[in-house]
């Protein structure tokens, strides 16, 4: 029996070690030409996520979508983001001829989301000392 026993928990810890973290940041809907602007945007929004979980620690990582349409004499590009916290998700788009303006305002969106995060648990927080 106890031999069963060590071997269903050895099996069972390589499964789970088998499963990788996910990435901080994923983008992704780049096309050929656009992939060279990928790592500039990972760069950013790495530094970005260190920001967000220094103000609030539940924020995990960032997961951006990009899509290019041709618009008339150029590209218009239209990044939707998604900024995953314990439990929850935090949505944010934004469409631009540049793909760092876009990625710029999604961040930004997002930064605004954090910020009212973080102030609406110090108000609760208050309001919970004033209670007890």
């Amino acid at each position: 029996m106890k031999r069963l026993l060590k071997k269903i928990l050895h099996k069972t810890k390589s499964f789970v070690t088998g499963f990788r973290q996910p990435q901080p940041v994923v983008i992704s809907g780049l096309m050929n030409e656009e992939k060279l602007f990928q790592e500039s945007m990972v760069e950013e929004c790495a530094k970005r996520l260190a920001k967000y979980q220094k103000h609030l620690p539940a924020v995990q990582r960032i997961a951006l979508h990009v899509k290019s349409n041709q618009h008339g004499g150029g590209k218009l590009f239209q990044i939707r983001g998604t900024l995953y916290l314990d439990g929850t998700e935090l949505y944010a788009g934004a469409t631009d001829r540049e793909l760092y303006a876009a990625l710029m305002l999604v961040l930004y969106q997002f930064q605004q989301e954090v910020d009212g995060m973080q102030s609406f648990k110090k108000e609760k927080k208050r309001i919970n000392q004033r209670i007890d």
